[in-house]
């Protein structure tokens, strides 16, 4: 077992494997920093949704209408 770590460390260890990791890493991060915006543009529109939705279930609730029957409508209206 203690040779098998010995030989794991020395590959972990050798500069070609560094720069490997680094450089995996760093295609990782930049993936991620690059698909942020995108990303919370469609987190900012799903709760733009939500909130929209919960006006209208809130709405229905006080005038005693069935939300239901309230997403239907609004359904309609957008379908034409």
């Amino acid at each position: 077992m203690s040779q098998l770590l010995d030989g794991l460390q020395r590959e972990l260890l050798r500069p070609d494997t560094i720069r490997y990791i680094a450089a995996a890493l760093t295609d990782a991060i930049n993936r991620l920093v690059d698909e942020r915006p995108r990303v919370e543009a469609e987190v900012r529109a799903a709760r733009g949704r939500a909130a929209q939705r919960l006006q209208r279930l809130i709405g229905a609730s006080e005038s005693g209408d069935s939300p239901i029957d309230a997403d239907r409508r609004v359904l309609q209206r957008a379908t034409g």
